[in-house]
């Protein structure tokens, strides 16, 4: 079993992060979240030794990475990793790489209609909240009244079944002494 020394644990980095960068930076141009001037850098040279055009080189070098596919070997993915993040930082160095503006400007729109939105949705998500607060307080006073009056009628039912008991008794013997006088 191979142990992984620390040198080559850096380079394990270096190789994720350049693979990453590169990976990124596809993924920046497929999203358009990029723009790539390709005719102003037909116009620049890739160094004075090599007259192909940067456009070219940049446009081979991510063709050749992408095509090596992710099951290659890491190193090889590597080396064309590096090469195409030099010429990915030469096009950034000779402002041949732009942010896609437009896209921007249509993703900061959208994301102020949605912002508007919530700010409409909380404003009346916060008077329905009020009023429903309203609502409960009125039902609550309401149920306090009626609770006061379950009260009142409560002790009002039991003094009159105090008074009706008082006249039944009463009435039970008006009874007895009106049967024990007809018996006579």
């Amino acid at each position: 079993m191979a142990s992984t020394t620390i040198k080559e644990a850096t380079n394990n980095k270096k190789m994720t992060s350049a693979i990453k960068d590169v990976e990124d930076f596809i993924q920046k141009m497929r999203n358009q979240d990029i723009m790539i001037l390709y005719e102003r850098a037909r116009s620049i040279s890739v160094d004075k030794d090599n007259k192909e055009p940067l456009s070219q080189a940049l446009a081979s070098s991510i063709t050749s990475y992408e095509m090596l596919g992710k099951g290659a070997f890491v190193s090889e993915r590597e080396d064309l990793a590096n090469l195409c993040i030099g010429y990915i930082n030469d096009a950034y160095t000779e402002g041949v790489i732009e942010e896609n503006k437009e896209k921007l400007q249509r993703e900061v729109e959208e994301l102020q209609k949605q912002i508007s939105k919530t700010a409409t949705d909380y404003e009346v998500l916060f008077a329905e909240n009020n009023e429903l607060k309203r609502e409960r307080e009125a039902a609550n006073e309401r149920i306090s009244m009626l609770t006061i009056s379950v009260e009142h009628l409560t002790d009002e039912n039991k003094e009159l079944k105090k008074e009706l008991s008082y006249y039944k008794q009463g009435l039970g013997s008006v009874r007895d002494n009106v049967g024990g006088s007809s018996s006579d």
